[in-house]
């Protein structure tokens, strides 16, 4: 009998397919669920009534009890309205949404109730944002700064979803604590700050775990994102409370010398001669490499980098 290859849903984008892969491997009722309340998050997640998730700061709530009823379990009931309900949302958002949220998931820091309730937003958002005919076709399209090599910048998504938050009467600043200080005569003034709201910080967050979990497809030697737990054994790394340690190689804007970068820096990590306190700024320093270039040259090519080059100028 001749033997045929069969294929599983085979992706008809390489990006979405492997999204797919990162939902599956947490949990494939993940994948399979369009709707994810308290048994499907009990079941891929662990996470069950007593979770921060399903917590309240009001103290009518405190000592509540908020067992679910066996119906409810069948119901895959939302339990005190938490529960993500992508149906709305057409694909890819769909798609890109459910890798999002169950990444984010997987880490124990992020299931309480206030970011819950911050970041669940982006459904409603991606879903007036599909029918959109300007919407790019996916939302990691819309990038994120730290490609560009600004880091600390906000995605074009954000701006987008303040826009919405605005339209929708979801409030898109907030006010810090009143500070008193004194100005340049002595005299104790009242200062009082207005920042732009963490409800929309949610898109940016958005659009980063996307980028990561691209470069996360990829050989570690091609990645431009790579969490140090991908490099290094986790006892050697430093805890880092709202977001996992990373390194990235887009503050090299020469695609030679990045790829030049990234190979040197991996082959010191691998022989040990870098630790993970002093990698971020041996990155650092090897980024003057191509300020130095572009100060001499208008268009740095390998060939500029010359044992003279790197004495008299770059080491200087």
């Amino acid at each position: 009998m001749a033997l045929t290859a069969v294929h599983v849903n085979p992706p008809a984008d390489a990006y979405l397919g492997g999204l797919r892969a990162v939902i599956a491997s947490i949990s494939p009722a993940l994948l399979d669920r369009d709707r994810w309340g308290f048994q499907t998050l009990k079941e891929a997640y662990g996470i069950d009534e007593t979770s921060h998730l399903y917590s309240r700061s009001d103290s009518r709530a405190k000592g509540i009890s908020i067992r679910p009823s066996a119906d409810q379990i069948l119901s895959d009931v939302f339990l005190r309205g938490i529960g993500y309900d992508f149906t709305i949302v057409p694909e890819p958002f769909r798609t890109e949404l459910k890798a999002f949220f169950a990444w984010r998931l997987a880490r124990p820091q992020h299931r309480s109730r206030e970011p819950h309730c911050r970041t669940v937003r982006l459904i409603a958002f991606c879903h007036q944002l599909s029918a959109n005919p300007t919407a790019l076709p996916r939302l990691i399209d819309y990038g994120h700064p730290i490609e560009f090599g600004a880091g600390n910048g906000s995605s074009p998504l954000r701006n987008i979803m303040e826009l919405w938050l605005n339209e929708v009467e979801f409030s898109t600043t907030i006010d810090t604590p009143e500070i008193i200080a004194r100005d340049e005569s002595g005299s104790r003034v009242i200062i009082r700050h207005n920042y732009r709201c963490q409800n929309s910080m949610s898109a940016n967050e958005l659009t980063f775990i996307l980028v990561l979990l691209r470069e996360r497809m990829k050989l570690l030697e091609r990645r431009d994102l790579i969490l140090m737990r991908d490099l290094y054994p986790e006892e050697e790394i430093a805890e880092a409370p709202r977001r996992e340690s990373y390194i990235h190689f887009y503050g090299f804007r020469l695609d030679w010398l990045r790829h030049a970068a990234r190979h040197f820096i991996l082959s010191k990590i691998n022989h040990q001669e870098l630790r993970p306190t002093s990698l971020p700024g041996f990155i650092s320093r090897l980024q003057l490499l191509e300020t130095c270039l572009r100060e001499e040259h208008a268009d740095p090519q390998i060939e500029h980098v010359t044992e003279s080059f790197i004495r008299e100028r770059f080491l200087n």
